[in-house]
């Protein structure tokens, strides 16, 4: 990520965020593997589903939930 280092210093100052270093917050090999596939990538919850693990959570409600904490860390700007 070019320029993320310096970028995500100006946000974090701008909006007072907990955190100044954007590597202490992201793994950038990581995110590189996740989206620099040249595969599709299919899941199946039905084993899961079958050995009793039937609890689930929305992938929105997962994502707003999980925004909401890092607003309430000061992670990322409100």
């Amino acid at each position: 990520m070019t320029n993320a280092e310096q970028g995500w210093k100006a946000l974090a100052v701008k909006h007072g965020l907990a955190e100044r270093d954007v590597n202490q917050l992201v793994s950038w090999w990581h995110t590189d593997g996740d989206l620099g596939r040249t595969l599709e990538c299919v899941n199946d919850m039905t084993e899961s589903r079958v050995r009793g693990f039937s609890a689930f959570q929305s992938t929105p409600t997962s994502f707003f939930d999980l925004f909401d904490r890092l607003r309430a860390e000061r992670l990322i700007p409100a």
